[in-house]
């Protein structure tokens, strides 16, 4: 964990150049049996993201006995967390298939996508794809007589 003490400055300097700022962390991990030794508690990022006044979205560590426990972990953990967590599972590339675990858990779709941009890109680009994605996001009328998925 970082030092508190040490960044607080940095950030509330930050904070203050932008009123109004709501923060969101989009990449954050809790578990206990990650191989590489990281270790995180849901209190713990909590606590952290109190202090900051932000949300978090939230995914199982490195899980080397699957995810199915750990999904539903981060399940129960997000939604005690009085909205300061998001929950996202995570699915073992070399286990079940996404499309089996979408069926697994009883959705008629996996509903997300994740967009990465990389280094070269710049606020063009995401505007485009801010504009382009924005055109499916309306769910106030969802469709309730869609066939069923193919495939991803």
């Amino acid at each position: 964990m970082y030092d508190d003490a040490l960044i607080r400055p940095w950030f509330e300097s930050a904070v203050e150049c932008v009123p109004g700022l709501s923060l969101f962390d989009a990449h954050a991990h809790i578990g206990f049996n990650d191989p590489d030794g990281l270790r995180l508690s849901a209190p713990e990022l909590i606590e952290t993201m109190e202090a900051l006044d932000a949300r978090s979205m939230v995914t199982p560590l490195h899980e080397p006995g699957g995810y199915c426990a750990a999904n539903d972990r981060v399940l129960e953990e997000s939604e005690r967390s009085a909205g300061r967590l998001v929950p996202f599972f995570r699915v073992d590339p070399h286990g079940m298939s996404l499309d089996d675990y979408v069926d697994e858990i009883g959705l008629p779709s996996g509903g997300a996508i994740r967009a990465s941009l990389g280094l070269v890109s710049n606020f063009q680009d995401v505007e485009r794809f801010i504009a382009f994605a924005s055109r499916f996001t309306n769910l106030a009328e969802v469709p309730t007589d869609l066939p069923p998925r193919a495939g991803c």
